[in-house]
């Protein structure tokens, strides 16, 4: 099991040391092959003939707006949709997306392809928020509504 602060194997083979936020360590995860498969970008799927992130990601994006939505219209009681609209827009963008995946440490998670990897794409903000997604969309699956919520609040991507 690993701690924080422990040295581990990164994507790239180096080692990197765990940040206080560990994908495989958030959840009790059932199944966590889907974990691994949400942190797998389509590059590391292509050369290793496996599936990617990107179904996980779709649906992630969808659980992240229900769970966004959520919190801003019971916390807001007397916003109108417009508000709740632009608010919601401003928390899952993907630039916002990417820089809570970047404080979060995920880029040393995501198992990218030898040519991505060169490209530094493990740092792109559209590659950290697709894995984002991607956690929550397997949170989802692994053990419903509840666990992606908790997956949210500990990724601090919900209001």
């Amino acid at each position: 099991m690993t701690q924080k602060g422990q040295r581990v194997p990164s994507s790239t083979g180096a080692e990197v040391m765990v940040s206080g936020f560990n994908p495989y360590l958030a959840l009790g995860w059932r199944d966590s092959s889907l974990c691994e498969a949400a942190l797998t970008h389509s590059s590391w799927a292509h050369e290793w003939s496996c599936g990617s992130n990107e179904r996980l990601e779709f649906l992630g994006d969808s659980v992240l707006d229900l769970l966004v939505s959520t919190r801003l219209v019971e916390r807001n009681p007397d916003w109108g949709p417009g508000q709740l609209s632009e608010a919601r827009a401003r928390l899952v963008c993907r630039a916002t997306l990417g820089e809570r995946a970047r404080r979060l440490g995920l880029q040393h998670w995501i198992r990218l392809g030898v040519g991505a990897q060169r490209q530094g794409l493990a740092s792109q903000p559209d590659v950290l928020g697709n894995a984002l997604e991607a956690l929550l969309g397997a949170a989802y699956l692994d053990g419903g509504l509840g666990s992606a919520e908790r997956m949210a609040v500990m990724m601090g991507v919900v209001p």
